[in-house]
């Protein structure tokens, strides 16, 4: 059986496996990081802007950061599950890598790669790397460089430097201490505003700080769920919940189903 997986390399990279066996729809998902996504089995569907991509079994994707997607995981009939792997780039790594071998035109938002065994041999490489602690960091940014050098042999990229708003800097705060009582004046003091001028901007983008924090904890709940077999109390708790029923409550009014739902096997029919 397939298993799931997470693994961090400070200032370089992470890693998941991702295993799914419900065909589920996730709507509106923030993309944090610029990341390659490989499809193992089954396949992904991404929505955004009146546009769609499909990844299917084989084919990699890479996303650039700060975007949000309708994202449909569906499982392949035989196999019964869906299962991709992705590796989530640090910045540094990006701006390191364009420093030394310059820029190819950005990715504005999503990039189908062609199909290549070299390719996705490199990517297995680099997810391992980033995976096994046994693995220099210098061996693991070599890795994660092959694979920008491949983004740049045909002819895309991430940026390496990006202007972000508040939404994208209060993200960046909360995500690195998600578990943690956040309030919105402790947020404006991190940010030099006053706590109704944050408020302003927020609403300026259609949205609350409340709203945030939980869409935040919720987002990553989900990642959670999908990379690593901790039970879902553990998860709550993680995400500053100290009642699961209350957790499991607002994912299910968040995404539209309960988190059991992305673990649990589908029974055959006879």
């Amino acid at each position: 059986m397939p298993e799931r997986n997470i693994a961090f390399r400070e200032h370089l990279a992470h890693t998941g496996t991702v295993i799914q066996y419900n065909r589920l729809l996730c709507t509106h998902i923030a993309i944090h990081e610029a990341m390659i996504v490989q499809v193992h089995y089954g396949k992904k569907i991404l929505r955004w802007a009146g546009k769609e991509q499909i990844v299917r079994a084989g084919e990699a994707v890479a996303l650039a950061r700060w975007q949000s997607f309708d994202v449909l995981n569906e499982p392949d009939a035989q196999a019964g599950y869906y299962q991709a792997e992705w590796i989530a780039l640090e910045q540094r790594m990006i701006e390191q890598f364009t420093e030394q071998y310059g820029q190819a035109e950005a990715a504005n938002d999503v990039y189908l790669l062609p199909k290549n065994a070299d390719f996705s041999a490199s990517f297995r490489q680099a997810a391992h790397a980033v995976s096994d602690r046994h693995v220099p960091d210098m061996v693991v940014q070599t890795r994660l460089q092959e694979l920008l050098a491949w983004l740049k042999h045909y002819g895309t990229g991430f940026l390496p430097y990006q202007r972000i708003g508040p939404v994208q800097k209060i993200t960046q705060i909360i995500a690195a201490d998600i578990g943690r009582e956040w309030s919105a004046q402790e947020i404006a003091v991190r940010l030099n505003v006053s706590e109704a001028t944050l408020r302003r901007k927020l609403a300026e983008e259609q949205t609350s700080f409340r709203r945030l924090l939980t869409d935040i904890r919720m987002t990553h709940a989900l990642t959670l769920l999908q990379v690593t077999e901790q039970p879902v109390s553990q998860i709550a708790y993680a995400m500053g919940y100290e009642s699961p029923s209350r957790f499991t409550a607002r994912f299910r009014e968040r995404f539209g189903f309960a988190p059991s739902a992305i673990r649990k096997q589908q029974e055959k029919g006879g």
